[in-house]
């Protein structure tokens, strides 16, 4: 590249960051400004997706609290099925059980 081309893009490169600088210079405060607009919604979107993620998570949870309330019951029904049936064929631990399950009931 001859010396003359080379000044010449040199001073381009000259004029243009003098250019930057006196736009910068005049405008520093509104570039600050929009580029921490930027910034900031690009936190919110993330929390905001975040908080979505969240919201499905507590969802699923509460879906399975109301399946294990639901196995609790069918538990119990079966375990007070059990205690009948032992009381009759003479079983004193299944007595036992039946004043348990009724004082845990009453909240004792």
């Amino acid at each position: 590249m001859p010396e003359c081309q080379a000044d010449a893009v040199g001073n381009q490169d000259t004029n243009r960051f003098e250019k930057v600088k006196t736009i910068a210079g005049r405008h520093g405060l509104e570039i600050v400004l929009g580029v921490g607009c930027i910034v900031l919604s690009a936190i919110n979107i993330r929390q905001g997706n975040i908080i979505s993620l969240k919201d499905r998570f507590i969802a699923l949870q509460g879906a399975r609290i109301d399946e294990l309330l639901d196995l609790c019951d069918e538990k119990d029904a079966w375990f007070k099925e059990l205690m009948s049936d032992a009381l009759r064929h003479g079983s004193s631990f299944a007595g036992k059980c039946m004043v348990d399950r009724r004082e845990t009931l009453s909240g004792r």
